[in-house]
């Protein structure tokens, strides 16, 4: 089995992947948690990268070569507990 070096921006971390590994579950396992509420359905349009200039949903996204994906940043979230933000 082929195996290819998934390289992720701007971390420059370089993980193996075999062929046809999903992108989305390759994340997960090493320790990258991109944001997948629907599961990795390719419902929820949030587990977004990109790939090669294209922006494409990591779970639909499988493996077949060498490829750079750059992870988008996370900003500064804030939970609310009660009522309104004044940010």
């Amino acid at each position: 089995m082929k195996e290819y070096a998934v390289t992720l921006l701007p971390h420059h971390v370089t993980i193996t992947s075999p062929e046809g590994e999903n992108l989305l579950a390759l994340l997960r396992n090493a320790g990258f948690a991109p944001d997948a509420p629907c599961g990795g359905e390719g419902k929820c349009g949030k587990c977004r990268v990109i790939i090669e200039g294209k922006e494409q949903l990591a779970c639909r996204v499988a493996v077949h070569r060498n490829m750079a994906v750059t992870l988008p940043e996370r900003g500064k979230e804030t939970v609310l507990t009660d009522g309104l933000s004044n940010a």
